[in-house]
């Protein structure tokens, strides 16, 4: 950990805040840093719970949004993102559109070809 750096994690948790009160710009000198979670949704949790160091940090959440459009593995509920589409959200809130859109052109292409190998599409590019 960076004593220079503010961390927050990203994740749904009851008591978490909303990413955009912590994502406004920092105190001169400070950075801020958010923690994205990896996994399924049983194995994050579980990590959230259970990583210590994440018990020092507060915990944001994503304002609502379009539903998921991964298409490789249906969402828990409506509301859940895969991992990507949580960072594209994030940065979005955090940087604006430019560098999150580029990151979700790349994402679309990725999750076209990996339905293309599955079997599930006829093109391996976005529609």
């Amino acid at each position: 950990l960076d004593p220079l750096t503010d961390y927050a994690v990203l994740f749904p948790r009851a008591t978490a805040t909303a990413a955009s009160s912590f994502a406004s710009s920092p105190p001169d000198g400070r950075r801020r840093a958010f923690v994205i979670l990896d996994g399924t949704w049983r194995q994050c949790s579980k990590m959230s719970r259970r990583i210590g160091i994440l018990q020092t940090m507060p915990f944001v959440t994503l304002p609502d949004g379009p539903p998921s459009s991964w298409g490789i593995r249906r969402p828990r509920d409506q509301h859940s993102l895969c991992t990507m589409e949580a960072a594209i959200r994030l940065i979005r809130l955090i940087e604006g559109p430019g560098p999150a859109d580029a990151m979700e052109r790349a994402f679309a292409l990725w999750t076209a070809r990996m339905l293309f190998v599955k079997r599930k599409t006829r093109s391996p590019e976005p529609t």
